[in-house]
């Protein structure tokens, strides 16, 4: 009886390392796969900032040739109303910031929203209500006015 139960724990065994050695390959596979297409969507960026002056797009508005900083700021300064970390999150995708580089886009965002809002010379206001939920605005500069 003791060997019919090692045999099929043996068994068993087999079978999960197989799905496992399985499972390994097809991750190296999708790995291949995506630094192809990062690589892609990299030159498709480069020839996008290309044709952005051609086009009579304005180089502010292309995001994918920004730093993520700069992308944020633009999107903040662009916003009339106060966003959510998550909503910044949203607009920079909507906008084509590429953001398959960053292994965590949106501890990026909140660390940066928090560097621009907590700096000596603040570029945006921290608003926090009283569920806990914190919003950030562009704070508007006097040569900002169009007046």
């Amino acid at each position: 009886m003791a060997d019919t139960t090692d045999i099929d724990y043996a068994e068993t065994w087999k079978n999960v390392f197989m799905k496992k050695v399985e499972l390994t390959d097809r991750r190296a596979t999708l790995e291949a796969e995506l630094s192809d297409i990062n690589t892609q969507i990299g030159h498709l960026n480069e020839i996008m900032s290309h044709l952005a002056p051609l086009a009579g797009v304005p180089a502010k508005e292309n995001l994918a040739t920004l730093g993520i900083t700069d992308a944020i700021r633009w999107v903040m300064e662009k916003s009339k109303e106060r966003m959510a970390p998550k909503d910044v999150h949203d607009e920079l995708r909507e906008k084509g910031f590429d953001m398959s580089t960053l292994s965590a886009p949106m501890a990026s965002i909140y660390k940066i929203l928090a560097r621009l809002a907590g700096s000596s010379t603040p570029e945006i206001l921290r608003e926090k209500e009283e569920d806990g939920k914190v919003f950030y605005r562009w704070i508007e500069k006097s040569d900002d006015i169009p007046f």
